[in-house]
């Protein structure tokens, strides 16, 4: 009977300590954005960390540990799921994820599955900055992130967030 005691408690011991810290994994295919005209990056998050405050530290220490080039660039960043999975091989449409008018979709819609974009900016004169658009779970409207933009600037504190 200890023995069996001994197992159950092994294992929800065990069982907690399998905490993973979060990964970002480049996308092989960029996303062109009509807008500017450029392509973005596009990235995959496991394990997501939990509040703004943790995602921002986590985003502005993994770019600048790991510069992009050009020194300008735009990123995208999505949640791990079966149709966002780490390799990028998103799943192509099916007959029902057609609309009824326009052009045909060539892979699902994986829109609901980004938490933040983001673009590195250096303007004539300031200092580089990162600046982090938060999306899905992530964003919330308090005094401190009234847009849900962050602006992250080498050397000098992070601003204020929600959580």
């Amino acid at each position: 009977m200890k023995a069996l005691w001994f197992v159950a408690i092994s294992i929800l011991f065990l069982s907690g300590c399998d905490d993973q810290q979060p990964q970002l994994y480049k996308w092989p295919t960029d996303f062109h954005n009509e807008f500017t005209g450029r392509d973005n990056y596009q990235f995959v998050m496991t394990n997501p960390p939990e509040g703004q405050r943790a995602l921002i530290t986590f985003l502005a220490d993994y770019f600048q540990q790991h510069p992009l080039e050009p020194v300008e660039y735009g990123a995208i960043i999505y949640r791990e799921s079966s149709d966002t999975p780490i390799n990028g091989d998103v799943p192509k449409a099916g007959i029902w994820d057609q609309t009824m008018r326009g052009p045909s979709k060539a892979t699902v819609d994986i829109d609901e599955y980004v938490i933040a974009s983001l673009l590195r900016v250096k303007y004539e004169g300031k200092p580089e900055i990162l600046r982090i658009f938060l999306e899905g779970e992530y964003r919330g409207v308090c005094k401190q992130s009234e847009f849900n933009i962050i602006d992250v600037i080498p050397g000098q504190p992070l601003p204020a967030t929600c959580n």
